[in-house]
């Protein structure tokens, strides 16, 4: 690994890079505090899992090290007041996007936290532990967006995963009517009344939010919707979601393909 990316911040915009400290030459590791014990809460109907307090075995975790070292002065001390940023930078309740700068890894992402921890010898900071622990068991594909328009329209799934991904949809209404799209793959329907022409849907199918351009529908949207939210589905040996529009739409899904990979 050459590098690596978190919450689209370099590790070598603060001069680090990876490497691997020997504890033999009196190197030791200090917990510097703002350590967490990961605790997840699944979300129902999903694989994602929520940090709570923080404290889960099943989800993927990444340990590697890091030091501070430039081209003309090699290895530095991380002084308190960089490891003060560093922490800053990565010692965060929220979860973040994480890519490492690693052949085979380029279109790939984790997404989660890090517990930081220093490594000094004579009481001076050289390097730091990283242990980065994911919301999931597994990475993610850069976000991929497929766009159409008509009737009818394919889906192939590329993630590794059975089971259902929640995009994010986008959906023009060509045509005045009730919109009613089904997916072969689960036969479940999604309805909403009194659509007008032009009128834009933005559906967040994995929070279960719906909105529409046109305010005066805007305002009875739930009266007019079924809440069965359109889903993308995998099965082992079918991963083509064949679906089926009542009327002529435009539309686009938002969603990133699961990858079983380690690291």
């Amino acid at each position: 690994m050459n590098d690596f990316l978190y919450d689209n911040i370099l590790g070598s915009d603060f001069e680090l890079m990876p490497c691997r400290f020997d504890s033999s030459g009196g190197i030791e590791t200090v917990d510097m505090g703002s350590q967490m014990s990961n605790s997840f809460v699944k979300i129902i109907g999903t694989d994602e899992q929520i940090i709570v307090n923080k404290e889960y075995s099943s989800t993927l975790s990444i340990s590697f090290q890091v030091c501070k070292r430039n081209c003309r002065e090699g290895f530095k001390e991380i002084t308190p007041d960089e490891y003060s940023k560093i922490n800053r930078w990565l010692n965060r309740k929220e979860s973040h996007p994480l890519k490492l700068q690693k052949d085979g890894y380029e279109n790939l992402y984790f997404l989660g936290t890090f517990n930081v921890q220093a490594l000094k010898l004579n009481d001076k900071i050289y390097g730091l532990n990283l242990t980065f622990f994911s919301n999931y068991p597994y990475g993610f594909l850069d976000e991929i967006t497929a766009h159409y328009t008509g009737n009818y329209f394919t889906l192939y799934d590329h993630s590794d995963e059975e089971g259902e991904l929640f995009p994010f949809v986008v959906i023009q209404c060509l045509e005045d009517g009730d919109l009613q799209i089904t997916n072969d793959m689960d036969n479940e329907l999604f309805l909403l009344k009194n659509c007008k022409q032009h009128e834009i849907l933005y559906i967040d199918n994995k929070n279960h939010l719906i909105t529409s351009s046109d305010e005066s529908h805007n305002q009875n949207l739930y009266n007019d919707y079924n809440f069965n939210y359109i889903k993308i589905c995998n099965r082992y040996n079918n991963r083509t979601n064949n679906y089926s529009s009542s009327l002529n739409i435009d539309i686009s899904f938002q969603y990133s393909p699961i990858r079983k990979v380690g690291v």
